[in-house]
């Protein structure tokens, strides 16, 4: 019924390993970029593959270390929340396991999702819309519990996807 110790799935361990990764990354990115030589090199097209992912507007992005952030606060937020998310998500599942429980279904996390998504969604239309204007550290604060709660629905469905619970 329950995944054995040895067989007991480790994505969402690698999940939160790559979301906290993901985030040191983009945190040390202006430092990098700013000390230069292979450091930089490697900052600069890690910025610039960002840039796939994210409009980087410098007016909408923290900055540090002399450098602007590969990301908007928005998106750093999203990834901070991700991080968050997914360390929290492979705790719970390790404790579910231990307790011989299974892992909740996914329809289980789509409300708390959409809730979640409210205050990015509120912040971006009010913004959109000229009715108002958030500074960095809004925007951040308002995009984390949107990655947070999206992380631990990832992280929640692979695990259950691997112990067999989705077919």
């Amino acid at each position: 019924m329950f995944p054995a110790a040895s067989r007991r799935p480790r994505l969402p361990a690698v999940l939160a390993m790559v979301a906290l990764a993901w985030w040191g990354a983009l945190a040390a990115a202006p430092a990098c970029r700013a000390a230069g030589g292979a450091w930089g090199v490697a900052a600069a097209v890690f910025h610039g593959a960002c840039g796939r992912l994210c409009h980087q507007r410098p007016d909408r992005s923290f900055g540090d270390g002399g450098g602007q952030w590969p990301v908007c606060a928005r998106c750093a937020g999203l990834y901070a929340g991700a991080a968050i998310g997914a360390g929290a998500a492979w705790l719970a599942v390790r404790r579910w396991w231990r307790r011989g429980h299974r892992v909740p279904p996914p329809t289980t996390w789509r409300v708390p999702v959409i809730g979640a998504a409210a205050p990015t969604g509120l912040s971006w239309a009010l913004e959109m819309t000229g009715v108002t204007g958030f500074t960095n550290l809004s925007r951040f604060a308002a995009a984390v519990p949107l990655g947070a709660l999206a992380a631990w629905a990832v992280s929640a469905a692979l695990a259950r996807e691997a112990a067999g619970g989705l077919h």
